[in-house]
Parts: structure tokens; sequence; C-alpha cells
């Protein structure tokens, strides 16, 4: 009597193992579009946002920050590579502590695009003003103020005292027209947020890549003999 035995292939094995792990990534994606942190952020925005449209109506800073609260609840997405004995994790993270330089020359709405996005992915933001800001801006920064607190937002002091804000910050540099965020390697783009796009991509340019490797072990995974 002679009996057959159907052997899993190993691609099978190692595919159905990955796939667990890609399953396991996934619902840890959806757990951050759900994570009670992020959504306090964007709850914070839209509080902002409705008080900067009551003070100052029409100057388009409500509906940057309108649109940034609605964008950081989409833009927490990673991604997960594989290779030989590896899964690959890719995900972004706050830039940590931003100080921002605003132009006197920008609008109200270059100035909330900028801060909210930096503050919707979870930075500590230090504001650099050149000179008084004229009231729409005021009202942004007041918005904001009352909702983040000062723990994650305030305001520097005279120019002569910014030279004691350390080296270990990465500084942003606002200006009529675009943004640019480092020294090294500056990163420039549009400094305001009126389109998805551009909403991402401010989003983006707030944070830091971080890879993760995840060693895979793949029990009874072995080529037959």
């Amino acid at each position: 009597m002679s009996s057959t035995a159907t052997a899993t292939p190993v691609s099978r094995r190692v595919s159905r193992d990955l796939a667990t792990i890609e399953l396991e990534f996934r619902a840890h994606r959806t757990a951050m579009h759900s994570d009670p942190w992020v959504k306090r952020r964007s709850e914070a925005l839209g509080r902002a946002a409705a008080r900067i449209d009551e003070a100052v109506p029409g100057t388009g800073a409500a509906a940057h920050l309108h649109g940034l609260s609605e964008a950081v609840l989409e833009n927490r997405d990673g991604v997960i590579t594989y290779s030989p004995g590896e899964a690959v994790v890719h995900v972004d993270a706050p830039l940590g502590t931003v100080v921002m330089m605003i132009s006197p020359d920008c609008t109200s709405g270059e100035a909330a695009a900028n801060l909210g996005a930096a503050l919707a992915v979870g930075n500590r933001v230090a504001v650099g003003l050149f000179d008084e800001p004229d009231r729409p801006t005021t009202e942004v920064l007041s918005a904001l103020l009352g909702e983040f607190g000062d723990d994650d937002l305030w305001l520097l002091d005279a120019p002569a005292s910014w030279s004691h804000i350390g080296s270990d910050r990465d500084l942003a540099v606002v200006v009529p027209g675009h943004v640019t965020v480092g020294e090294t390697r500056p990163r420039r783009y549009p400094s305001e947020a009126r389109s998805a796009e551009s909403r991402r991509l401010l989003l983006d340019l707030y944070t830091r890549p971080i890879t993760i490797v995840v060693p895979i072990r793949l029990a009874g995974a072995t080529a037959p003999l």
C-alpha cells in the first residue's frame, strides 16, 4: 500500500508568512489613522480655523487649516518592503523642534499653512518674527496658541536672543511664495496649502523618514533535500 503526501511549496509558505506580516502592518497603519493623538491635533486645527474665520474672514488662513486638519488624517501611511530574511517598514516621524522664521511679507495664509502643517504632524514650533505681524497673522498665532499651548508652540523673543535656540533644531524659513526647511540640504516647497497635493507636500516637509527592519523567521520553510 502506498500513500502520496502533498508538500506545500516553499514559495507558498514564505508568501503566506509575508502576507501575515503585511496584514499586521496594515492593521497597525489603520490604527494610526484613528490614533487619538493624531485626531486631537486634527481637531485642534479645525477649532483654530473656526476662530480665525470668525475673527478675520476671507484671508485664506482658515481654509488652509481646515484642509490640513483633514489631510493629516489621511497622511499616516507607510510602506513595507521585503528582502530575504527581513521586512523593512518605512514610516514618517516629526522633525522634533522646528524654529520657524516668518518673513513680514508673508500672508497670514502662508503663516497658517506652515504653522499648521508643522504642528499637525507632531512637531514643537518656535516662531521667530522679523517685525510686528499684521492683524490676520496675529489672529492665526493667537488661535493656534490657544489650541496647542506653550508646550507645542511659542514665540521667540527679540532677534538678539535667537542665537540661543541651540543647534539641534530644524530651521524653517517662510518667505512669500516658498518655504525652505533645513540648512545643509534645503527642501524648498510652495508655502501655501491650497490643493490636496500641496497639503501633502507641506505635511511631508515637516517630517523625517524612519526605517525599521524586522527579521523574518520562517518556521518550517526549509527547502526539500
